[in-house]
């Protein structure tokens, strides 16, 4: 067990400051007939990007049905409840590229067995919730 914590230990990092830039943030006013209360939120927030590859790799795709990202994604909205959130879901689709997904190009020994690690960068400060999908 302790390895294991040891292994989790090295491989998140944590970094408190990135720059010199100082966020004065957005005044948001929240949509309620009784209330016309207002926030400050950063100005970055509640972004959401999902790419199919970390930086400086190669993202893979099946001729006939598309980019292994784009297929987990597709199902796991599928196979959604409706109860988990769209973070939740992108990081099950990351997990199912990276672990069941590998590149069969025999004729290529370079690319043969390579694998994809989709990379999601997010700021939301609340949870996005999609509605089940209905099968027809």
């Amino acid at each position: 067990m302790v390895n294991l914590w040891l292994f989790c230990f090295f491989r998140c990092a944590l970094k408190a400051c990135r720059g010199a830039c100082v966020d004065q943030g957005d005044t948001v006013v929240f949509d309620s007939a009784d209330s016309g209360a207002t926030c400050r939120i950063p100005k970055n927030a509640d972004f959401l990007v999902a790419y199919s590859t970390v930086p400086g790799f190669y993202s893979w795709r099946d001729e006939g049905r598309g980019s292994w990202f784009v297929q987990a994604v597709c199902y796991v909205l599928k196979k959604s409840t409706g109860s988990e959130d769209l973070l939740a879901l992108l990081t099950e689709a990351c997990r199912i590229v990276a672990l069941f997904y590998e590149a069969i190009t025999p004729n290529d020994d370079r690319t043969n067995g390579a694998k994809q690690m989709p990379f999601v960068t997010s700021t939301l400060i609340r949870r996005v919730r999609l509605p089940k999908i209905r099968q027809t």
